[in-house]
């Protein structure tokens, strides 16, 4: 569903709901996303879950409508943290938790320069409150040592990095911009001098 374009909901290809219903979203894509993992727990997956929320309109479930200081925004991603929970608690109920890397993280920084703080500027220009994004990694066998690193990183070291871990080479017919970040989970320095500009 892109509520931007069109307020259908579809499964795949099916409709699902000619108007979305907003405030079920995130318990819609939950379910969906915890019954996927006890379909495909037997083999590998790739699940990428790219939520709607924060993005306007939205509307957050009942169970967490007015329960946050941040207002119908904040309670939003009150929800989203509960339905992370919810797909962590499936991956281990599953047996394949310590066996899977979880990414979490967001295309861009806020629309608004509240959002954004400490830094300035958002979304919509080149200042840094519109390119810092969280960039949580998370996996249970892997990850020994949780710590809060200040290497910057980028998306486009994903791709080098999951081809490291499932053991694939990198093709060789162009150049990447992204390095492994392999080695940040143990503690080590990645590929990229500190001094290459971001």
């Amino acid at each position: 569903s892109n509520m931007a374009h069109n307020p259908s909901f579809y499964d795949e290809r099916e409709l699902v709901y000619e108007k979305t219903p907003l405030d079920q979203l995130t318990a819609l894509y939950t379910n969906k996303i915890v019954q996927h993992i006890a379909t495909y727990k037997d083999e590998p997956f790739f699940l990428y879950y790219s939520h709607n929320y924060p993005h306007t309109p939205y509307k957050a479930g009942p169970e967490f409508a007015g329960t946050s200081r941040g207002g119908v925004r904040g309670d939003t991603i009150q929800e989203i943290d509960w339905s992370i929970g919810e797909i962590l608690d499936a991956l281990e109920t599953n047996g394949i938790l310590d066996n899977t890397l979880v990414v979490f993280t967001s295309d861009n920084g806020a629309t608004e320069e509240e959002y954004s703080a400490p830094y300035s500027g958002t979304k919509f220009v080149s200042l840094e409150g519109g390119h810092r994004v969280p960039f949580i990694l998370y996996w249970k066998d892997a990850i020994k040592k949780p710590e809060v690193i200040d290497v910057p990183v980028n998306a486009m070291d994903l791709f080098p990095t999951l081809c490291e871990i499932i053991g694939v080479s990198l093709p060789n017919d162009r150049i990447y911009d992204g390095v492994s970040l392999r080695p940040l989970f143990e503690s080590r320095s990645i590929a990229r001098s500190t001094i290459e500009p971001f």
